[in-house]
């Protein structure tokens, strides 16, 4: 035989122990089965109570992102003012030609 036969071989031995490695594994978790009407209410219900709270998160990041560039903005404001009125104390040296 040769080398390309027997890795051929291998390959097809390879792909069917997958294959059924794989087709096996179906169903192993749990039965598979059509929820109640009851069941799906808690999953519905469930999803609502994520949602609500993913949205609660997203808003109060905004509105500390919101607060923070206020606050930088009052920052940069009052080292503005501070300066401003540094330059104003500053004496000023004339000279006379």
């Amino acid at each position: 035989m040769s080398a390309f036969t027997i890795t051929r071989r291998q390959a097809s031995i390879v792909t069917l122990i997958v294959i059924s490695t794989m087709i096996s594994a179906c169903g192993y978790k749990a039965p598979v089965y059509y929820p109640t009407q009851a069941q799906k209410d808690q999953i519905a219900a469930r999803e609502a109570r994520i949602k609500a709270r993913k949205e609660a998160a997203k808003q109060k990041k905004a509105e500390e992102k919101a607060a923070a560039k206020a606050k930088e903005a009052e920052e940069r404001a009052k080292e503005a003012a501070a300066k401003a009125q540094a330059e104003a104390e500053k004496p000023v040296f004339r000279t006379t030609n």
